[in-house]
C-alpha cells in the first residue's frame, strides 16, 4: 500500500475546516469530499488512482490516458475543477511529482467514485485501520 500525504494550499486547507458536505442518499456518508481530507493513496492500475478520505472513505479516480504513473509518488495533488470539493461527474486535475521532485505533471481525472467498503477493504487489505 502506497501512502503518501497531498500537498495543499493553505486557502483550501481552512475552508475545509469550517465547510459541511452534503449526505449520499442511503446513508452512505458524504458525496464530495475536500482534498485536505486525503490521507493516503495508491494505484489502482495504469488508469486508476484510489485516495483515501479519514478511515471510513475511499474513492477511485480514473485517469485520462497519458497520465504519469504514480506508483512510485510520495504525494499527490487534487484541485477538483468547477468548485472547492472533489465529487462524482466533476472532472479533478491530479499532480503527480516529477523524478526530481521539483516540478509537477498534470492528470485529469474524468470520472470520481466512492468506494463501497468492500472494494475499499478489497483495496486497502481492511476496512479499518
Amino acid at each position: 500500500m502506497r501512502l503518501g500525504w497531498v500537498l495543499l494550499a493553505a486557502a483550501t486547507a481552512v475552508s475545509a475546516c469550517s465547510a459541511a458536505q452534503a449526505p449520499v442518499a442511503g446513508g452512505r456518508g458524504p458525496q464530495c469530499f475536500y482534498p485536505s481530507q486525503i490521507g493516503g493513496f495508491q494505484p489502482a492500475g495504469d488508469d486508476r488512482a484510489i485516495v483515501r478520505v479519514g478511515f471510513r472513505q475511499a474513492w477511485e479516480l480514473t485517469l485520462s490516458p497519458g497520465c504519469p504513473s504514480i506508483d512510485w509518488a510520495t504525494n499527490i495533488i487534487l484541485r477538483p475543477r468547477g468548485g472547492e470539493r472533489v465529487c462524482p461527474g466533476r472532472p479533478v486535475d491530479m499532480l503527480v511529482p516529477e523524478a526530481g521532485g521539483r516540478a509537477y505533471r498534470r492528470c485529469l481525472a474524468n470520472d470520481v467514485r466512492r468506494l463501497s467498503n468492500e472494494e475499499m477493504a478489497k483495496a486497502f487489505g481492511t476496512a479499518k485501520e
